[in-house]
């Protein structure tokens, strides 16, 4: 049998995403990972696998959106999302009763596909599983839920709130959770979720160019290089084989990457316009775009320092919240901010009211 690690990557696209229709980077990634798809795998067939090809170790399932598979109801109540996330608990079960071996398993999810993966942690951490870790991309995780009717929901019966505390999934590893910046109107239900998760998880939150999956769409423009940079990133450190010849795609790497952010930098000076997006979250919090700050986000930060050969910092980029520099600038230009929370905060977040 062979000594390499099994790995499992699951994908989801959003609502009205299709697998097969390659809308957006979901499919693009789906169709460039090499691996066995293993969606309408029995454990049986898993066993034929086995015993055919022992070195297999790479496995894949890709999910259209709930509103493609569920019509009116997936659309409007995400129904289907409950279902498919079972379906993958059984595939990791089943894969590793026959494979024996450590299993990593791997997540993408945009908007109602990124509460899929938060309802899989869910109902992993409930499960008596051990022997597996898992990994969560998030894009812009969106409920479908007003910010305040959510609150309201005393019974949890919203997606918000069965998704909000992901907590119990002891097994959940690292997090990458990315929210574009562009907040649409409020009647359009697209507030994304700041879920609460495990202390011991590695949890990297950023702020991205570009409106919901607007900035998922293929990388050959600015916001969407910067998406498929990162989950690129994200999925080959944790293990997934990709074969990018597949799929035609623009030179992504560190410099280009840099060379865009600094442009975007630079054009702000002529249109310095702050934004704010609503959230959901335990606290209050909110996504904003400011009028001016040193880098546009955490990883130009962190591209910037590399390729500039920086000095290492006293504190970590992901530490830093509200940090200046020494021209009292704020340090993102796009950045999550997290109120310090006092009580008479928490009352004005918890009645409903806006953030300044």
């Amino acid at each position: 049998m062979s000594s390499k690690k099994l790995v499992l990557s699951v994908f989801w696209c959003g609502t009205a995403g299709s697998i097969d229709g390659q809308t957006t980077q979901v499919a693009l990634f789906y169709h460039t990972t090499k691996a066995v798809d293993v969606k309408v795998a029995s454990r049986q067939e898993l066993q034929e696998l086995q015993k055919l090809s022992p070195q297999t170790n790479q496995f894949k399932v890709g999910f259209d959106g709930c509103g493609h598979t569920n019509g009116m109801m997936g659309t409007i109540f995400a129904t289907g999302l409950q279902a498919e996330c079972a379906q993958v608990v059984q595939t990791i079960k089943d894969i590793k009763h026959v494979f024996k071996k450590h299993l990593t398993v791997n997540v993408l999810g945009l908007s109602r596909g990124g509460m899929a993966a938060l309802l899989l942690a869910k109902l992993l951490g409930k499960e008596l599983l051990t022997s597996f870790d898992l990994n969560l991309c998030l894009f812009d995780p969106v409920p479908g839920n007003l910010v305040t009717s959510a609150r309201l929901d005393f019974f949890g019966l919203t997606l918000r709130n069965k998704c909000m505390d992901v907590s119990g999934c002891i097994e959940l590893r690292n997090v990458l959770a990315l929210y574009p910046y562009e907040p649409l109107p409020d009647i359009a239900f697209h507030a994304p979720i700041l879920p609460k998760y495990p202390d011991s998880t590695n949890v990297v939150e950023d702020v991205l160019l570009g409106c919901h999956q607007g900035a998922l769409f293929f990388p050959d423009y600015k916001a969407g290089r910067l998406s498929y940079f990162l989950i690129r990133k994200f999925f080959r450190e944790h293990g997934t084989m990709m074969d990018e010849n597949k799929v035609k795609v623009s030179r992504v790497d560190e410099s280009v990457l840099l060379d865009v952010m600094d442009n975007v930098m630079q054009a702000n000076l002529a249109n310095p316009t702050p934004t704010t997006r609503h959230v959901h979250s335990l606290t209050p919090a909110r996504i904003v775009r400011r009028s001016l700050a040193q880098y546009l986000n955490r990883h130009h930060y962190d591209l910037s320092k590399l390729a500039r050969n920086l000095e290492e910092s006293k504190q970590s980029p992901a530490e830093v919240t509200s940090e200046h520099n020494n021209q009292g600038r704020p340090m993102f230009l796009l950045d999550i901010e997290r109120q310090v929370q006092t009580r008479s905060s928490i009352l004005r977040w918890s009645c409903g009211s806006k953030a300044n």
